[in-house]
């Protein structure tokens, strides 16, 4: 059923399969690095992100039905925050701690759509989104909901934009949305995970300017004071600072910043 379910969503059959094992070997292992994690959770009462060890940080790097939200070994945290009233990711924060910003460092990755080492290479400009959807997934506060319709516009978009092959580029983008929809939860989950940590709610303004800091001097965006700057910007965020990192992102992400690491895949986000 599965298989039967998946190789339908794309007009290529063979392809399909092939991406198709892909991402089911990547659910199964991570729904094992889960179990792990939160067993290790239950046992020692990590306050922090476990890797699949049940040590650290995991790197969950299964390609675009993941975060695409690899931990780097130096650099500013640039991330997002859980807004109060959603749903936690797997695994629950002690009392009086909530769901923040990981003060590990990391950087956001994009590579395009399919799995990763399973790119699939299509000819509409779809990749821009597929790489929108990797950076809006490891962006700790940002909902799967939000994101899959992040991904369903900005592929409306794209082949709104097709004159001659319009209805093969939604046929392509009905594809992704479909495999999306079938794994996105637990992969959802799995990002969240890596992004976020508990931490005392007291910690949140000052999580939340780091965060903002690490965006703007990423970004490298062209002020005197990037302190300042992250202020203004967690100010006009008005407690949807999650979305609104997302969007900067989104605006300020290309191949001259250091903001999103684009691996074999075009800068377009």
């Amino acid at each position: 059923f599965f298989f039967a379910r998946c190789t339908m969503l794309n007009r290529w059959p063979l392809l399909a399969m092939l991406v198709c094992m892909a991402v089911a070997d990547t659910i199964f292992d991570l729904n094992k690095a889960a179990q792990k994690q939160a067993n290790a959770r239950h046992e020692l009462g990590d306050h922090h992100p476990l890797g699949p060890d049940g040590h650290g940080v995991p790197n969950p790097s299964a390609g675009h039905f993941t975060n695409f939200r690899r931990r780097a070994p130096s650099g500013e945290s640039t991330d997002g925050r859980r807004p109060e009233g959603r749903r936690q990711p797997t695994g629950t924060c002690p009392p009086g701690q909530v769901y923040l910003p990981t003060s590990q460092k990391y950087s956001l990755v994009a590579n395009g759509c399919g799995p990763a080492g399973m790119q699939v290479h299509e000819e509409f400009g779809l990749h821009k989104c597929c790489n929108r959807h990797d950076v809006c997934y490891g962006i700790c506060g940002m909902t799967i909901s939000q994101c899959e319709q992040e991904f369903r516009s900005c592929m409306s978009d794209v082949c709104s934009n097709q004159r001659h092959k319009r209805n093969q580029c939604r046929e392509q983008a009905e594809s992704f949305s479909g495999m999306t929809q079938m794994f996105g939860q637990g992969f959802m989950q799995s990002s969240q995970q890596s992004a976020c940590e508990c931490a005392p709610p007291e910690e949140k303004e000052d999580r939340w300017a780091k965060a903002f800091k690490g965006l703007v001097e990423s970004a490298r965006m062209d002020v005197t004071d990037t302190e300042a700057k992250a202020k203004e910007l967690l100010e006009g965020a008005q407690g949807n600072e999650a979305k609104t990192y997302f969007d900067l992102v989104v605006k300020h992400a290309n191949k001259r910043n250091a903001l999103v690491r684009f691996s074999n895949v075009k800068p377009d986000i």
